[in-house]
């Protein structure tokens, strides 16, 4: 073990700045146009700033360069895709797959993005957390004020993908934003409900459903947005019924959204009997047992057929190992 941590230290001071210096190069030109880097290697890349976020000495190297890894580099990939959208439209349940089941894409280049978001946020938060939350406004200031034609879909996505990385420490007790979430939530993410893009329309409902514990100014304003999400369980893309139904899970935890809810069962339960026909998921599972947890007394009418949907998933699962 001792020579170990002599082999660390001894790569931490002599080896990390010099690759550190060339990983830094690579992404300026990558940001520039000037160099292409692979979905692969920027992962990678992302992976290596996040150790070097924690080390102390190689912190300072990386420090100057902040503001546009974040801008150039970590936010491109938090986006939307041409080839997101290629699969959204082509096979819309491995794309569900990939956005919901973390394992289903672990290693990709857009999670070690958004862990290295992360990481600056939290290991370096004195330092970037401003940046990063000036950057994000700034992304959807710009959006908000741009006439209809000219808006970017892919930038607010990315804006809000980030912010829903973020979201951990932006609730917490100690957040400096937390007294602005209600406002955020209002303004740059409910109304993307309506949005023409499906893709903004799950982006919305899956940031939503990360500041669930976000209190809003009004019971109203809560109540209408349950009524989007209720509406959305039959949007006709499927990515966007997977993300209203998952948005229904922290709902039910508070008690007015419990009664309201208990009125649209009979419509809910048959859109997850749908989903678990339509794409094997652990999390969608997950949200179904809490709804049976939470409505025991009501789940008699569909006990027999959710007994037997889980059963037909659970063997197609088996079929495919």
């Amino acid at each position: 073990r001792k020579k170990l941590k002599a082999f660390a230290a001894l790569f931490t001071a002599n080896f990390m700045p010099q690759i550190q210096r060339v990983y830094l190069s690579q992404i300026e030109g990558y940001t520039s146009g000037r160099a292409w880097m692979s979905l692969r290697i920027r992962g990678l890349v992302a992976q290596f700033l996040s150790d070097c976020v924690k080390d102390k000495a190689a912190w300072k190297l990386l420090k100057p360069h902040t503001e546009g890894i974040v801008a150039h580099f970590i936010f491109p990939q938090m986006c939307f895709t041409a080839a997101d959208q290629e699969l959204w439209e082509d096979n819309p349940v491995e794309y569900v797959q990939k956005r919901i089941d973390p394992l289903d894409d672990f290693g990709s280049a857009v999670v070690a993005a958004s862990n290295l978001l992360i990481d600056l946020a939290y290991d370096r938060k004195q330092a970037t957390l401003s940046t990063i939350l000036g950057f994000i406004n700034g992304v959807l200031a710009t959006y908000a004020q741009a006439a209809a034609d000219a808006r970017d879909p892919r930038a607010k996505d990315g804006a809000l993908s980030m912010m829903s990385s973020l979201c951990g420490l932006l609730v917490s007790r100690k957040s400096p934003v937390a007294a602005t979430l209600p406002d955020f939530l209002l303004t740059h993410v409910v109304p993307e409900f309506t949005s023409q893009y499906g893709f903004l329309r799950a982006r919305a409902l899956d940031t939503c459903c990360r500041y669930s514990g976000v209190e809003l100014p009004d019971k109203q304003a809560t109540r209408r947005i349950l009524e989007s999400v209720l509406a959305m369980l039959n949007d006709p893309e499927l990515p966007v019924r997977v993300h209203a139904a998952l948005a229904l899970a922290p709902m039910i935890e508070d008690e007015d959204m419990r009664s309201a809810l208990a009125a649209s069962l009979p419509q809910v339960m048959q859109v997850f009997l749908n989903l678990t026909n339509q794409i094997d998921s652990d999390t969608v599972t997950h949200v179904i047992e809490q709804f049976v947890e939470v409505y025991a007394d009501q789940m008699a009418p569909f006990a027999a057929q959710l007994g037997q949907q889980l059963c037909d998933t659970f063997m197609r699962v088996m079929g495919d190992v």
